[in-house]
This record gives C-alpha cells, structure tokens and sequence, in this order.
C-alpha cells in the first residue's frame, strides 16, 4: 500500500507563507533606520536652506550699508543715534551724516524712529522690510507683518511710530543686529561709560566729531574690511545673566535687536586685548551667557550649530563660530589685535 504524505506535512523545497516574527522585526528595524536617516537629512537640507536665506539677506543688508557710505563721503552709517542729536528742520552737517529717515512715501519719521539704524538703511534696499526680518524664519511673523505693515496703505508707510502705535516696530526688533559700538558709532549702548562709546559730542550743543573715538566712523579707518563684522543675527537681552530671551508670542520667534554687542565691552589702548566682557560660551551648557548690563543684543545662534552668519565690511558673508568671535575681538574692532 502506497502511504499519501499528511496535508500538515510540507517539502522542504514548499516556499512559506508570509514572514516569520524575527524577520518582520528586522524589516521594522530597517524601516525606522531609513525613515530617521531620510529625517535628519531633511532637517541639515533644512538649516542649509535658512543659512542661505541668512547670509542672502546680510548680502543685501551689506550692499545698502556700503552704498549709504558711498553717498556720505566714506562716513559708516551709525547704529543708535540720540534723538536729541536730531533735528527736526536739518540734517547733522558737522558730521556729514545726514541721520534723518524718510519712508517709501516720503514721509520724515520721527528723531524716536531714527534712532536705529532701520529706517536709515530701508531705502537702499528698496524699503524690503522683510529684509531685516528674515533671520526669524517665521512664517507666522512674516504673515503677521504683511498683515501690520504690509505695503503701508494709502500712508505708504509700515511700522513706525511717526504715523501711530505699532504693534511690534521694526525699527526695535530685527532679527538682525549692528556692531554699531565699534563700527559706525553708538550714542547708547556699551555699558556704564555710554559717552565714552559715543564718536559724537553734544555737550556743547552742538553735534561735533569726539577725538577719542572707540569707532570706526569712516571706510578709510579700517585696515582689513573683510574680516571686520558689521551685521549677525541678535537676541535681545534685557538684564545681566537674564536666563531667557523675549519670545514674541503670536509667532513663538525669539527677539531680535538692533545692537550687536561684541564680547567685550572694551579692549586696552595698550596691549589691544579685551575688557569689560560682556557675552561668553558657557563651557558646561554651550550656550551663550550675557554677562553685561543693560539692554543689548548679543549674537544668536537660530540654528543650534554653534555658528551665525554675519556680514563683513568689504560686502562679504559667511558663518562664523560662536566660540571663536568670543575670544577674537579683532573680529569686531578694526583697532583691536588680532587673538591667535
């Protein structure tokens, strides 16, 4: 009698059916390993595309602020200028800086919204004020300010204070900040001892170049234009050590500020070194700690890399490490040494 094979038996040569418990856990584990590679590729493609729309808008920026020099005779556009240096019927003649701003309409802002270097600078970018704003990489502030300022209306103006209360002023918060105590001129910012930051001198009542100057007021004073740093991305700080930086909550981006406060607040005439330190990289958290007083705008890393983009006096752009800026004051003040 010839036996037939059980229907629970098979060939070996007989495929099976479907996947075994430790070969579906492996096509998972694979699965997973090229969803979190694929994302994490996402993410740099990501950071490289917001790095180039920094560095693109500091090229702009770079561009206006040497075309302002080439109309004023050689002279660096000042950062924050006292509004009582401002008058109302004529420009600063002695200095040559002609500081008072005026919308795409035409319109003469206010000595309060001149102050910054915003309003100074719109019109030689076409008065594109997303411009300023582009670091924040917010597409909810961004639809925000169209929204606020817009193309100005029937006032053909955006933002300033002149024509009524903005809500959140350009002029104030751009994601982007002037190293305006060492380059330009500051009549505000740089710690206790503000006259002596100041190029100008107003004591007298009238606006006059100061002797002892700490800026680089003229293109001609500074010897290597294309490491001297002229713009990067802010924070705002508002204390000393304040442990967390405004947030504007309608759109969850971290403020900006007009200054971009170098590491130190001086350097030594003699020995070109700094002093007074204001900002350093905490060596435990890796993050930046304000150490100065006062409002100020310290350099903000968006990205979480360790770097900002800053833009050079000579009109070039680049990143640059946060760790070194800290400790190269050259970097921020063409008569400071260079730190090896």
């Amino acid at each position: 009698m010839i036996r037939q094979p059980s229907s629970t038996m098979r060939s070996p040569n007989v495929m099976r059916d479907g996947f075994t418990i430790v070969e579906l856990l492996v096509s998972i584990a694979v699965i997973f390993v090229l969803i979190t590679t694929a994302f994490v590729a996402f993410r740099l493609v990501k950071k490289g595309a917001d790095r180039t729309q920094s560095v693109n808008a500091l090229r702009q920026m770079m561009a206006g602020y040497n075309l302002y020099s080439g109309e004023h005779k050689q002279r660096l556009m000042p950062g924050y200028v006292d509004p009582t240096m401002l008058d109302n019927a004529e420009p600063i003649n002695p200095v040559e800086l002609d500081l008072r701003a005026k919308t795409a309409s035409g319109l003469l802002l206010s000595e309060a919204d001149t102050g910054p270097y915003i309003w100074r600078l719109a019109p030689y970018l076409d008065n594109a004020w997303q411009t300023f704003m582009a670091d924040y990489r917010s597409p909810a502030m961004n639809e925000r300010l169209a929204l606020e300022y817009g193309d100005g209306g029937a006032a053909g103006v955006y933002g300033p204070g002149t024509v009524g209360v903005n809500q959140y002023g350009i002029a104030a918060r751009p994601s982007f900040g002037l190293n305006s105590i060492y380059v330009g001129g500051d009549s505000f910012h740089g710690g206790g001892a503000v006259t002596a930051f100041s190029p100008w001198d107003i004591t007298s009542g009238t606006v006059q170049p100061r002797p002892n100057k700490v800026a680089a007021t003229r293109v001609s004073d500074v010897k290597s234009p294309a490491k001297l740093i002229v713009f990067g991305p802010a924070g705002l700080r508002t204390a000393t050590n304040s442990p967390e930086q405004p947030v504007d909550p309608a759109s969850g981006a971290v403020l900006g500020y007009f200054e971009l406060r170098a590491p130190f607040g001086k350097f030594n005439t003699d020995t070109g070194l700094g002093a007074e330190p204001q900002w350093l990289i905490n060596p435990v958290t890796g993050n930046l700690d304000y150490t100065g007083a006062g409002i100020a705008g310290v350099p903000l890393d968006r990205l979480g890399l360790g770097k900002i983009s800053v833009g050079h006096l000579d009109g070039s752009t680049g990143t640059e490490e946060l760790a070194r800026l800290g400790a190269d004051m050259s970097r921020w003040s063409p008569f400071a040494i260079k730190v090896n």
